[in-house]
């Protein structure tokens, strides 16, 4: 386990391959926890207890809070930064004598002061500004150890790396979510048991790399990250913990990322004992947030879903919860892309908007005479209801996991929750397109793609909010009335549709059953379980309804098999689908 939460000497136990020294601090950290644990701190639950005597009610209300996805973001008017950003400046004069920041500054003083990198370390701080000043300094310092003095006035890319550090990074063994939690927080997943042996500095040059580059805006930074060490069953820790304090510093001390909660998952019941007893050496505002879980892939992702993580969130497959690297290697790939387009100085939107004008540049992205640009199939396109690709189902299904936030949220937080789906969108190198027609062509942009003369343009942000925010109002009058399209295509009183060839939407009845579209009902029910439970029946119909209807959109069906009939698959009525999907609501309910 690798946890960003050690300070300074303090660590807790955790495990790390290295042909470097460490192991021996580790130990020594680990009698220091026993014998405060024989000292009164007896078991798990007194730990968390002594953590939160040394913090006040609302600094306890706050980390608890964040650590289940339910703060409020703090919201500073501008004139509030400006005298934050300069107390930051007044630490930084008196820190800075002698250190790598200083030097930087005499490299290139607009690099060093840039007012955004200031800000994303006020916002990884909780804006406090000595904290911040201490991490910015400290962030100078890991560049110039790590990648040389050259390094110090230009973000670090790929081409720092060198073979050892790529191959660290590509195994996979620490990774960012593919989606985030229920609050649009990023996840940083780790599988201890994955990791292969390398040197501590060459795993700190590809953490840094990773951790500097995660973080594309402030809306990232604000909503912070959650931990997860996920050493279940295969992916346990088998290694001996050397080189921990390093990485664990570096999280904490080096770069700009605010952690909201740390997740340590375990199977095996030594290893679960021990970290609970070593949380008595974290610092007290991280004990807090901190939760130390046991069981098999089910249970554990199942505890995560009760703080906003659900299963399809995590890059695990089928029964086995197998690893899938083609997201994490994709994100490698978007960063490569994106530094190849810096390097060039390539515009990296095609239309822009003159700020003293109402003229929009466009730039063709894509002339087609059969249909809409399908290079990068991460776009969202607006083409009404024949609008399809990963993008657009990306954008729907991350609608209607934010849904119950947004209608109960505030105006400020229905414009968070608004950025940061399209962050997201953008965040899998997508762009949200619109096509018009060519000059000279057809002013309907349908008959002009027909016949291959349309131009593809990317909308502006404010279009971009607007297309966000009616679809969150399409799939709120979808909720208020009955399902009528699911009912219309398999009525009750219909003879059994037999079905040739199951599809991947499909949702299959049974326990022994599995297919894609039976997960995707899992993580739809676990993202809106909370708001089935806390409304009324009529309410729970609805729900139920749109996630049925949801089904269907998608082009799935509800399935059984009929034993009868040589065990051939048959669509089942409407009023089994909803008691299926009820049934998995009280579930999910029970297990929680």
């Amino acid at each position: 386990m690798s946890t960003p939460v050690a300070t300074s000497n303090k660590s807790c136990r955790c495990g790390y391959d290295s042909s470097s020294g460490g192991g021996g601090r580790m130990a020594s950290q680990l009698n220091i926890s026993r014998k405060r644990t024989l000292t009164g701190v007896s078991n798990y639950e007194e730990m968390l207890m002594e953590g939160m005597k040394h913090l006040s009610f609302d600094q306890i209300q706050r980390e608890q809070e964040l650590l289940h996805g339910v703060a409020n973001e703090v919201d500073l008017n501008e004139s509030t930064i400006n005298n934050l950003l300069l107390d930051l400046k007044s630490h930084l004069n008196r820190m800075k004598k002698g250190t790598a920041y200083e030097l930087a500054e005499k490299q290139d003083q607009s690099y060093a002061s840039n007012r955004e990198l200031q800000l994303a370390f006020l916002r990884a701080c909780h804006f406090e500004p000595k904290a911040s000043a201490e991490k910015l300094i400290n962030f100078f310092k890991y560049k110039q150890d790590l990648f040389g003095e050259d390094s110090l006035v230009r973000d670090i890319t790929a081409q720092d790396l060198d073979q050892d550090d790529l191959s660290c990074l590509l195994e996979g063994f620490f990774q960012f979510c593919p989606f985030r939690d229920r609050s649009g927080r990023m996840i940083h997943l780790e599988f201890p048991g994955v990791r292969s042996k390398t040197t501590v500095r060459t795993e700190l040059r590809a953490r840094f790399y990773m951790s500097a580059n995660s973080v594309d805006t402030m809306v990232d930074i604000s909503k912070g990250t959650v931990f997860v060490s996920y050493s279940v069953e295969q992916y346990q820790d088998h290694s001996s913990g050397a080189g921990f304090l390093e990485t664990s510093n570096l999280f904490h001390n080096g770069v700009p990322m605010k952690i909201d909660g740390i997740h340590l998952c375990y199977s095996n019941p030594v290893d679960c004992m021990v970290t609970r007893a070593c949380i008595a050496l974290m610092p007290h505002r991280d004990r807090v947030k901190s939760r130390v879980h046991l069981g098999s892939h089910t249970e554990c992702q199942y505890i995560l879903a009760s703080f906003g993580i659900i299963r399809g969130a995590l890059p695990l497959q089928g029964p086995e919860s197998e690893m899938d690297f083609s997201h994490h290697h994709a994100w490698f790939q978007r960063r490569m892309l994106r530094e190849e387009e810096r390097r060039q100085q390539a515009p990296v939107t095609i239309s822009s908007t003159n700020a003293s004008t109402t003229h929009q540049q466009k730039t063709p992205c894509h002339t087609t005479t059969s249909g809409p640009n399908s290079a990068n199939e991460n776009n969202v396109l607006s083409l009404g209801q024949k609008a399809k690709g990963v993008g657009n189902e990306r954008l729907h299904s991350l609608a209607i996991i934010y849904l119950a936030a947004y209608d109960n949220g505030s105006i400020s937080n229905r414009r968070t929750i608004v950025s940061g789906i399209i962050d997201e969108v953008h965040r899998h190198g997508g762009r949200f397109l619109k096509p018009e027609p060519l000059a000279g062509s057809k002013a309907d942009s349908m008959s002009s793609m027909d016949n291959g003369n349309i131009i593809w343009v990317e909308l502006s942000q404010d279009e971009q909010r607007a297309k966000v925010t009616q679809l969150f109002r399409n799939l709120r009058r979808r909720r208020s009335r009955p399902s009528s399209a699911s009912n219309a295509a398999v009525p009750s009183s219909s003879p059994a549709v037999i079905v040739e060839q199951i599809g991947p939407n499909d949702v299959l009845f049974g326990p022994s059953f599995d297919n894609p579209g039976n997960q995707r009902l899992r993580e739809l029910i676990f993202a809106l379980s909370d708001e089935y439970n806390r409304t009324d029946r009529g309410e729970k119909k609805n729900l139920v309804s749109q996630l049925v209807e949801t089904i269907h959109e998608k082009g799935g069906r509800f399935l059984k098999r009929n034993t009868m009939d040589g065990g051939k698959w048959e669509v089942v009525p409407d009023e089994a689908a909803h008691e299926k999907v009820s049934k998995q609501f009280r579930n999910v309910r029970r297990l929680r």
